[in-house]
């Protein structure tokens, strides 16, 4: 996606960049993060909940900064109690790359079905646009069966450029499926 393609001049949001202000979203953006594990449309794919918490974050930043990245960060904010109630997270560029990496975006369960999801990655787009101005496109994913988010990706411009095959294996099942030739007999 040309992220300067979609722009929108005014737009409520709450990013924060840097440390002082995640520290203050740390345990809620835990928190959401615990949900895109559990309740993100996988398809046929079994998942297990993942166990997200403060440290577990922490580590996943100082990863990403140790790849040589920065994080632009959007969320929303719920008025009344203060809550964080969405975000979404893109890696931005190195120094010598044209292409950010969108890590993220989830919407808590219960305030899903507000436009919150698209109206997060816009400011975050912004946030890229004004963070690394020579991004010149977004990488970004999602499940099949995550049509929710496949709206919300097509809805901004972004475009099917490849795709993957997630494939499990339940340890101790003998699999009845064979590829290549058959086994020989003994």
């Amino acid at each position: 996606m040309n992220i300067r393609r979609f722009l929108p001049r005014r737009l409520p949001k709450s990013s924060w960049r840097g440390k002082r202000r995640a520290r203050t979203v740390s345990p809620a953006r835990a928190d959401l993060s615990q949900v895109t594990s559990t309740h993100a449309p996988h398809g046929a794919l079994e998942m297990e909940g993942e166990d997200w918490d403060v440290d577990r974050l922490r580590n996943w930043v100082q990863t990403v900064a140790d790849m040589g990245r920065k994080l632009a960060c959007a969320g929303a904010i719920e008025v009344a109690t203060g809550e964080l109630v969405g975000f979404t997270v893109i890696g931005l560029p190195r120094a010598s790359e044209h292409i950010a990496a969108q890590f993220g975006t989830v919407v808590a369960p219960n305030h899903r079905g507000h436009r919150l999801g698209i109206l997060v990655k816009i400011a975050n787009l912004r946030n890229v646009a004004e963070l690394a101005p020579p991004t010149r496109r977004v990488r970004t994913w999602n499940a099949l069966g995550n049509d929710p988010m496949i709206r919300l990706n097509v809805a901004l411009g972004f475009e099917v450029t490849g795709g993957a095959i997630d494939w499990h294996k339940t340890l101790g099942e003998r699999s009845s499926t064979r590829f290549g030739p058959p086994a020989p007999k003994l």
